[in-house]
C-alpha cells in the first residue's frame, strides 16, 4: 500500500501540500511494514532450519536485504540512462515504485506455499514479561545492532553520496559502489553462516569480524580520503563491507536463541526496531552535520568506530548459549 501509494500519488501541482503528507504517510507505512516483516521472518527462517544450519538459512535474510539494493541501484541505473532528466522528473521516477509493487502477488504467493510447522502447547507470549524478564537481551541486542546498520546505512547506503560529494568522485562511484558492495555481501553473509554453524559456539566470528573491523576503519577511510583512486577505492569499500556485516546473520541467531521459543518474534523485532531507529535512522544526518561543522571528511569513521565499541561492549556481555539451545 505503502508503495502504491508513492507510484501513483497526485503531483504536489495537483493537490498542493496534501501530496507531501500523503508522501510521509507512504513512508511510514513502508517502514511500519518492513519493521513488522523482519522479526518474524527471521524467526520463521530460524525454525524451519536444522540446528547446524540455523546461521545459514537466517544469513539469507540479510543477503536478500544487499540482493534488494543491488536490484534498486540497477533499476535506478537504468531509468537514469534511458529517460531525459525531463522525463525522470516528470513521470520516470515512478518506474521504480511500480516494479516495487511486484512484491505483492510474490509475497502472497509465498505465504500460500510455505511450510509451517504446528506448534502445540507453546506459552503464548507476553509484552509485560518479556520486558520485565528479558530486559538485558532486548538492551544488548539493540546495541549489538549498532554494528550492522551503522555500517549498512554508511558503508552502502550513505557512500555513493559520500563518495561524490564529500570526496569529489566521478558521478559513476556511486553507481558502482552501491552495486559492489551490496553484491559481495550478497556472496559473504552465507559464508560467513557457513562457517558459523560449524562452531560450538556463536561468539567467535564475531568477535574476529568486530576486531579486524575495529582495526581498520581508521585506515579504510583514511584511504578513501587520501585519494587512492577509484578502483582502489572501490576494493576496498567491498571488503570492508564484507568483514563489517557479514556476520549479521549469526549475530540475528545469536539474539533469537536468547529468548525462550514463544517470545521470540517480538524481541528480534524490538532488537531491530529500535537499534535501526537509533544507531541508523540519522546516520546520514549526524554524519553529515558532522563533516559540515568539523570540515574533515574522516567525520564517518569516528561514527562507525563509535558503533562497532557499542557493539563489541554488547557482545562481550551478551549471554553465550549453545546452539543446541
Amino acid at each position: 500500500a505503502g508503495t502504491a501509494l508513492i507510484a501513483f500519488m497526485p503531483t504536489h501541482a495537483s493537490i498542493g501540500v496534501t501530496a507531501t503528507v500523503l508522501l510521509v504517510v507512504s513512508r511510514l507505512l513502508q517502514g511500519f511494514a518492513t519493521g513488522g516483516e523482519i522479526g518474524v521472518s527471521s524467526v520463521v527462517l530460524m525454525e524451519l532450519a536444522a540446528r547446524n544450519q540455523r546461521c545459514y538459512l537466517v544469513s539469507w535474510r540479510s543477503a536478500s536485504q544487499a540482493a534488494a539494493v543491488l536490484l534498486g541501484a540497477v533499476v535506478g541505473a537504468a531509468t537514469t540512462s534511458l529517460l531525459t532528466p525531463e522525463q525522470l522528473l516528470a513521470w520516470g521516477w515512478r518506474i521504480p515504485f511500480v516494479l516495487g509493487l511486484l512484491i505483492a502477488p510474490f509475497g502472497w504467493f509465498i505465504r500460500r506455499n510455505m511450510v509451517e510447522t504446528a506448534r502445540r502447547g507453546i506459552q503464548l507470549p507476553s509484552l509485560r514479561v518479556l520486558l520485565k524478564s528479558h530486559r538485558p537481551q532486548l538492551l544488548l541486542g539493540i546495541l549489538m545492532m549498532a554494528t550492522p546498520t551503522a555500517s549498512i546505512y554508511l558503508m552502502v547506503l550513505y557512500m555513493p553520496t559520500y563518495l561524490v560529494r564529500t570526496l569529489g568522485m566521478s558521478p559513476k562511484m556511486s553507481l558502482l559502489s552501491a552495486c559492489f558492495s551490496s553484491a559481495v555481501l550478497f556472496i559473504a553473509a552465507p559464508l560467513f553462516a557457513r562457517l558459523a554453524d560449524r562452531l560450538p559456539r556463536r561468539k567467535p566470528t564475531q568477535y574476529v569480524t568486530m576486531i579486524i573491523s575495529i582495526l581498520l576503519v581508521y585506515p579504510v577511510f583514511l584511504a578513501l580520503t587520501h585519494g587512492v583512486g577509484e578502483l582502489a577505492s572501490l576494493l576496498i569499500i567491498c571488503v570492508y563491507s564484507a568483514v563489517a556485516m557479514g556476520n549479521n546473520g549469526v549475530a540475528t541467531v545469536m539474539i533469537m536463541e536468547a529468548f525462550p521459543a514463544h517470545h521470540r518474534a517480538t524481541g528480534m523485532s524490538m532488537v531491530y526496531s529500535f537499534g535501526v531507529t537509533i544507531f541508523g535512522a540519522f546516520c546520514p544526518f549526524f554524519v553529515t552535520w558532522l563533516i559540515g561543522i568539523t570540515q574533515n571528511p574522516m567525520a564517518p569513521a569516528w561514527y562507525l568506530l563509535g558503533a562497532l565499541l557499542v557493539s563489541l561492549f554488547a557482545l562481550v556481555k551478551f549471554p553465550s548459549r549453545s546452539p543446541a539451545h
